[in-house]
């Protein structure tokens, strides 16, 4: 897992989207949006700051990596 933090100017609503564009546009694919501020208050009943998580992956990295491993393992 990787954390990326990165202080904006824009609301959390058009940061997230601004991202999620920018991140498309660069070939990223957007696994999953948690919204962790609505689950901590309907789970917990916890007020919090908007907090939202991308799950994001970028496949033509992810086939790379898969291709170095298996070259690794075919040379044990």
């Amino acid at each position: 897992m990787i954390d990326y933090t990165k202080e904006s100017k824009l609301n959390v609503s058009s940061a997230v989207e601004k991202l999620k564009k920018d991140l498309m546009d660069n070939k990223w694919g957007i696994l999953s949006v948690i919204d962790a501020k609505k689950i901590l208050a309907e789970k917990l009943k916890v007020e919090f700051d908007d907090y939202i998580i991308l799950d994001i992956c970028n496949p033509g990295l992810a086939v790379e990596a898969e291709d170095a491993l298996k070259k690794i393992i075919d040379m044990q």
